[in-house]
């Protein structure tokens, strides 16, 4: 995979790369991680059990992932970025690949979200009709959001009920709209930039700690989205189910232009049948009603751009298929991870420790 010039793997040199440089200081940095990556490969395991496997690959992808932000993290007047580079410099050699994963669970990881299958909402048989609704919830509507189904709604009526990536009509509402307009009319689901499940779920100790963990992260990093504002409006996008399932799986993102709420969507398959190849412009029904926020947006194409090319988003997803299909741990220690993914989702690791 290829992005922005740079293939997944191994980091480049320096010297390869220095327009993503914007000082000495941060070209020094990143050194400090490439040449712990070199030491790591110069010296290979000798016919390692697969947990001793797991753990070897384990250390690189995660020296790869703060190598990456380097390189993606926004700049350079971000805490995001200074974070990163403080961080490693002031850490000692041994502690790096601790840092990598701290930042690959609570950053790159915190922005994952895997389905099997498409989310499935049924309709209520004597749902009120449109304009019902829209009577109904007129009152509050540039009120925030109160929780899931209110900001479901008030997405669809910002995002004029149609899908902010593809353009696509909700189908439940597109009646409303003159049948000449809707050339394609789907159902519509809500996604979050930052995962709404990092912030519910919490009434165990140990699920706090970790999504203490994320959000401490987020907060170095000079974000800070408070649990009572995860359905806000600057949080949510109306997307088809194809879209949004690419979007939580960090296989598409959003890059912005120099042009106000304009992006770019770029995918990690070079063909998806409902992505546009000209740039989109977000727009709002009503100014009351915001649009994401361009901060949370650029934090979530950073994650997807660290998590292919340190090949994070790999381990992701076969941890999530090892999870669905295994029922027997090896005896050899082999299924740590799928464990550890296991214990994870459940918010029972505690990062760091």
């Amino acid at each position: 995979m290829i992005i922005q010039g740079l293939k997944s793997g191994p980091l480049p040199e320096a010297k390869q790369i220095e327009h993503f440089f914007l000082s000495s200081g941060h070209r020094s940095a990143y050194n400090i991680v490439q040449t712990k990556e070199r030491e790591v490969l110069k010296n290979p395991l000798v016919n390692p059990s697969q947990q001793q496997r797991e753990g070897y690959q384990d250390t690189l992808v995660n020296l790869r992932v703060i190598g990456y932000l380097f390189l993606f993290l926004p700049g350079p007047n971000h805490r995001a970025l200074a974070d990163v580079f403080s961080s490693v410099v002031s850490a000692e050699d041994t502690d790096l690949a601790t840092l990598g994963e701290i930042y690959k669970k609570c950053f790159v990881r915190a922005f994952y979200k895997y389905r099997k299958t498409p989310a499935f909402i049924p309709s209520h048989p004597s749902r009120p009709s449109f304009d019902q609704r829209v009577d109904k919830i007129r009152e509050t509507l540039y009120e925030a959001p109160k929780d899931y189904s209110d900001s479901k709604f008030k997405a669809l009526i910002r995002d004029n009920f149609r899908c902010m990536i593809s353009g696509v009509y909700e189908e439940e509402y597109q009646h409303q709209f003159p049948e000449d307009e809707v050339d394609t009319a789907l159902s519509t689901e809500m996604a979050h930039v930052i995962p709404e499940g990092n912030y519910f779920g919490l009434d165990k100790p140990n699920k706090e700690k970790y999504a203490a963990s994320i959000l401490a992260v987020f907060d170095r990093f000079g974000f800070i989205i408070e649990k009572f504002d995860v359905h806000s409006l600057t949080n949510v996008m109306t997307m088809i189910q194809p879209i949004h399932n690419s979007f939580d799986r960090l296989r598409l993102w959003l890059e912005s232009t120099d042009k106000l709420n304009e992006y770019k969507v770029v995918v990690v398959n070079r063909k998806h049948a409902f992505v546009p190849e000209k740039p989109i412009t977000f727009k709002s029904t009503d100014p009351r009603l915001p649009l994401p926020d361009p901060q949370a947006l650029e934090l979530h194409a950073a994650a997807c751009k660290v998590a292919h090319l340190s090949g994070a988003a790999e381990q992701f997803e076969k941890y999530s298929r090892d999870f669905e299909s295994t029922y027997v741990l090896a005896e050899d220690g082999g299924s740590s991870a799928v464990l550890e993914h296991a214990f994870f989702k459940a918010g029972l690791i505690e990062v760091g420790a």
